[in-house]
């Protein structure tokens, strides 16, 4: 019955977290790309970059909530560091085909206000 009990365990515990997707830091068609195609691709992984930073910070607060409820269902997985470390890489690769198209530096992008 122990060996029951641990196994669920073992399963639970895989649950806290959501399943790492990063990006590629290079595609085959990224010599086709216009300076338009690269400085938005560049803007959205700016964008993403945002969510995740939200994302860390809703996490630990759900982790901090889960750790008096349910311990089980903590996430101690690295998936927002390995995407953001992703995104890094990718907006180095666009911003090196940039300069080699002879584009201009893409903008900062606006804050929103609230």
């Amino acid at each position: 019955m122990r060996f029951f009990i641990y196994i669920a365990c073992i399963f639970l515990c895989a649950c806290g977290g959501r399943v790492s997707r990063p990006i590629a830091m290079e595609n085959s068609f990224d010599d086709q790309l216009s300076c338009d195609h690269l400085s938005g691709e560049y803007d959205n992984n700016l964008r993403r970059l945002e969510e995740l930073t939200g994302e860390k910070s809703e996490r630990l607060a759900n982790n901090l909530g889960l750790l008096l409820t349910s311990p089980l269902f903590l996430d101690f997985s690295d998936t927002i560091r390995n995407e953001v470390e992703a995104i890094a890489a990718r907006n180095d690769r666009l911003l090196m085909l940039m300069s080699e198209k002879d584009c201009p530096p893409p903008e900062p992008l606006p804050r929103e206000e609230d």
